[in-house]
């Protein structure tokens, strides 16, 4: 076709931990799901425990356990007193305190 030419290009993307990954978070996705009640073992007993969708997180998010973050591949179950950040590059990273 006249006008349109084939562009391509290519380079080193640089390392892997140089790379940020950016989320936009939609006003229609609800991070909270709801609560229902987890066992966290004969200390503790059973806690009223929100649950999170996973993929509505965005990096800087915080969470205070317990939690419970579903998404398809796995859930993640965070302890009381815990607490979760979203890294830039949308890492859960969980202080265990």
């Amino acid at each position: 076709m006249e006008g349109h030419e084939d562009v391509r290009a290519s380079g080193d993307a640089g390392p892997a931990e140089s790379l940020e990954v950016r989320f936009e978070s939609s006003a229609e996705v609800r991070k909270r799901k709801g609560e229902r009640p987890v066992y966290f073992g004969p200390a503790v007993g059973l806690l009223a425990t929100g649950v999170y969708d996973r993929y509505a997180l965005v990096p800087g998010d915080r969470l205070a356990g317990p939690a419970v973050i579903e998404e398809r591949e796995s859930t993640t179950v965070v302890d009381p007193g815990a607490d979760i950040t979203v890294d830039g590059h949308g890492n859960l990273i969980i202080d265990l305190r």
